[in-house]
This record gives C-alpha cells, structure tokens and sequence, in this order.
C-alpha cells in the first residue's frame, strides 16, 4: 500500500468545507439554545482538536523521523475525544446544560490548583490541606465562584481521567455505533503516556519501526487517525444539534456519508495492495 498523505488531506478539505457551510447556520441555533454553555465548550474543544490534528499533518508531511513527536499529539488529541465525548454524553443523556457549566468551573478550579501545586509558595505551606488553599485564591481570583468544599471535591473527582473512563464505558451507547472506536481509544491513551513521560515502550517502539523501515506507514497511520478523529467529533456535535433542530439531521447524514466514502476508497485500495 502506497502511503500517500493526499488522499487524506483532500478528503479532510471536502469534509472541512461542508461542516463550515452546515456551521454558519447551526452555531447561532445552538448558542441561543438550553445548551449554550455546553455547545461553547465543545466547539472549543473541537476547535484545539482540530488545531492538533493541523500541527499532526505539518509535522508528518515536514519528515517521517517526527513519528515519536505525533504520539505525542496522538495522546493529546485522543485526550480531548475522550473529554469533548464524556461532555456530550452526559449532555444527551442529562439534556441540560449543567455539565458545560460545571466544565468551565473545573478548569477555573484545575487551572488554580496547578498554579499553587508549581509555586514556591506552595513549599511554605507545606502541612497546609491544598485544598484550603485552592478555595482561597479561587475565592480570590474569583469572587463570583461561590464554591464549597465539598464542592471542590466532588467537582475534581467528576474530571478525573478515571472517572471520565468509567462513564464512557458505562454511557458510549448513546452515539450510535461508536461504542467501539471510544473503548478502543481507552486502552491506547493509556499505552501512548510512554511518549509523554519519556518511557522504555516508547524509546523501543520507535526504534524498532525506524529500524523496521516503517516510519512512513506508521505515519500515515497516525495522519489518518488524526483526520478521522477531527472529522468524528464534528459528526458528533452534529447529534446535539439535531436534538435541538432536526432539520439538521441531513447534513448529519452527509457529514457521515463523506467519511463513509473515505473509509471505503482506503478500504478497497488496500485490497487491491494486499492482492
């Protein structure tokens, strides 16, 4: 099989340009819906995906030897599938808009934690409960955040990775036909966290493909998966948005016949290859 990164792209191009005409007229419907917060916070996380997948295609059509650093924006991108999914089931099965609110107060929360965990002031108040000290800055910084501590524990223990994982598993059968490709995505977030932190796995895989001779599959590989899981997290905001507006639901089915058809032209050309 020729491993060729055109055929991705375009198909990445056609798909791009026909969510963006079905965008324009969705947005302003979702925006002035019961799920504005919500809506606001997956765009925003399809958004960075998206921007991932971009910096994914510059890296691997710049030189193959860049496989180690796409496992590393592999992970991060199968991080924000599985967080833009955990937030959308919970909205399809909830239908409201508590849990986009709630994302947004736990990144305020995350985002303070991280900065007293990485300050020096945090090592003066050693002995101190940290999250004593989470409340304060946030009560601080934040004075519109009326938060308890009880809280503040219950919040950040809804968003950690764990329990992101347990709901997905226990909730992906509310997107049809994806329950699947979620479980699977499970297991290799896991396996890639080698490339973040430096580990013998991934020191050895890497070597052993580039000894092997198959960076440029293994490439292909991570630029295919990249296009696909951009192009599945629009398809699935799409199920959101023809619960509120069912007019939709036609670009939805164009949206998936254009990855339908992508699957199909690689499936058969491999076939051929394999022949």
């Amino acid at each position: 099989m020729e491993f060729d990164y055109a055929e991705i792209l375009e198909f990445d191009d056609q798909f791009h340009e026909k969510f963006g005409e079905l965008g324009d007229k969705f947005i302003p419907i979702l925006g002035a819906s019961k799920y504005s917060v919500t809506g606001k916070t997956l765009i925003g996380l399809m958004a960075s995906a998206n921007s991932v997948k971009l910096g994914i295609y510059d890296l691997a059509e710049a030189c193959d030897t860049h496989l180690y650093v796409l496992k590393v924006l592999h992970r991060t991108l199968i991080e924000h599938y599985l967080k833009f999914h955990y937030i959308l089931l919970r909205a399809l099965k909830e239908q409201s808009d508590d849990v986009g609110l709630e994302y947004r107060k736990y990144s305020t929360i995350s985002e303070t934690l991280a900065f007293i965990n990485a300050s020096e002031a945090s090592m003066k108040i050693a002995g101190k409960p940290i999250d004593a000290q989470v409340l304060k800055k946030l009560r601080k910084d934040h004075p519109d955040l009326n938060i308890s501590k009880r809280d503040l524990n219950e919040i950040t223990y809804k968003w950690k990775h764990r329990s992101i994982i347990k709901y997905i598993k226990a909730n992906s059968s509310f997107i049809k036909n994806e329950s699947a490709y979620l479980l699977k995505l499970i297991p290799e977030y896991a396996e890639l966290s080698s490339f973040i932190h430096g580990g013998t796995f991934a020191e050895e895989y890497y070597h052993e493909v580039f000894s092997e001779g198959k960076l440029r599959e293994q490439m292909y590989y991570e630029v295919s998966e990249a296009a696909m899981m951009a192009a599945t997290m629009k398809v699935h905001l799409m199920i959101l948005v023809v619960t509120i507006d069912d007019t939709f639901q036609q670009g939805l089915e164009d949206l998936m016949s254009i990855i339908m058809s992508s699957a199909s032209e690689t499936h058969n050309k491999k076939r051929q290859d394999d022949a």
